[in-house]
């Protein structure tokens, strides 16, 4: 999300060269056609813990990591050198080839795990014979092998379970940790008070970055210059997610910090960076308002008012149809001084979730139940190799 518009920078000067118009056009067919493409890749999938999943994740990290330096030296390049539509083109094939390196990296770990599993099959070496239940029962013979047998076994639901009704157990949620149903998710005051606080505070990172060019506009900018600057705050939104995801997680291994807690001071971070007085504070990182309806309610009403008193200052009126400018700070200075009250409201919102969930966060362990599971997911793929190994020594006579 983050790095998506710096991307289709890239792409649109790279097919339409500096033609504004068919940017539109641009963004209505080309993510319908990635839609399409990658459709059939969508399907179920059994989980098996790997250890190496981890190591996969952070080399696709790494790659986001290299195409965001790529996209900043070319935009950055792009502001010093005038590039041909054959060089934008250049830099285009380079960004999507990064682009689908990851695609690269899944092939390369599925190779590396059916290899992993023929070898576990064929080296009777280091298979054991597993048995269910101790000296009563021993693995079944290949002719009397089924295909469950072979594949990862799923616990059977008792009946009764089947036939409780989802909307029995709606007000009544698991313990503090443990999965919810959607129902139970719709009806829970936790996600509730984080749904509102995320809403407070989501929008007015959006009203800042999809009014960047009207701000340029309204202050003198030149337009290479704002197109620029757009493609690099792109590119810092990205670098935002990756640092707020990974501070979290380390904040809250080695000190128990609550997620809910570091909500409420981005909230409040992001309080400081809106202006005041002056529209050159709204170029920092800001939050806001998330309903996209009170987002242009906000900025597009206070512009337009802006825009008709300094018309009807020079004596003017407006056309129908005609666009209206606004220059200078006045343009927006009211809309983020209001998404300033709102963000602060969600940052006093957010402490409930603090207080409610801070017994939780300061239990021994909250990651205890997901090791569990993947060390029993380990397990039970290390018994199915050892039962298809079996199985496959029984065929050969060994």
């Amino acid at each position: 999300m983050g790095l998506s518009g710096a991307i289709i920078t890239q792409l649109y000067h790279a097919i339409y060269g500096n033609d504004s118009k068919s940017l539109i056009l641009l963004l209505a067919w080309l993510p319908t056609a990635i839609s399409f493409a990658f459709l059939p890749t969508i399907r179920t999938m059994k989980i098996n813990r790997q250890q190496s999943e981890h190591q996969v994740l952070y080399n696709f990290i790494y790659v986001s990591l290299g195409l965001a330096g790529f996209l900043m030296i070319i935009i950055i390049v792009e502001e010093k050198v005038a590039f041909s539509k054959s060089d934008y083109g250049g830099s285009a094939a380079a960004t999507v080839f990064l682009l689908f390196f990851p695609f690269a990296i899944a092939i390369m770990e599925e190779h590396n795990l059916r290899k992993g599993s023929k070898v576990s099959a064929g080296d009777s070496s280091q298979l054991t014979i597993v048995t269910e239940k101790a000296d009563t029962e021993t693995v079944p013979s290949l002719s009397q092998a089924t295909p469950a047998a072979t594949t990862n076994s799923v616990p059977a639901v008792p009946d009764a379970q089947k036939l409780v009704s989802c909307w029995r157990n709606v007000f009544r949620p698991p313990v503090r940790g443990e999965d919810y149903s959607i129902l139970q998710a719709l009806f829970s005051i936790d996600m509730l008070v984080l749904f509102f606080s995320a809403t407070c505070g989501v929008g007015g990172t959006l009203t800042a970055i999809d009014n960047l060019g009207q701000m340029g506009t309204s202050l003198g900018y030149p337009t290479r210059s704002i197109s620029t600057f757009v493609s690099l705050v792109s590119i810092w939104n990205y670098l935002g997610r990756v640092v707020a995801g990974f501070g979290s997680e380390i904040l809250l291994k080695k000190y128990k910090f609550p997620r809910p807690l570091m909500l409420t001071l981005v909230l409040l971070f992001a309080c400081v960076g809106s202006p005041s007085n002056s529209i050159q504070s709204s170029w920092r990182s800001l939050r806001g308002i998330g309903n996209h309806r009170v987002h242009l309610w906000v900025t597009g009403h206070l512009y337009d008012r802006e825009g008709t008193k300094q018309l009807a200052a020079l004596g003017l009126v407006r056309k129908p149809g005609e666009a209206l400018n606004c220059t200078g700070v006045e343009c927006f200075k009211m809309s983020f001084i209001v998404i300033t009250a709102v963000t602060f409201f969600g940052s006093l919102v957010s402490i409930i979730l603090v207080l409610r969930t801070r017994k939780f966060y300061k239990s021994d362990d909250i990651y205890k139940r997901f090791r569990d599971e993947m060390r029993a997911a380990e397990k039970d793929f290390a018994m199915t190799g050892n039962r298809v190994g079996t199985l496959a020594d029984e065929a050969n006579g060994r």
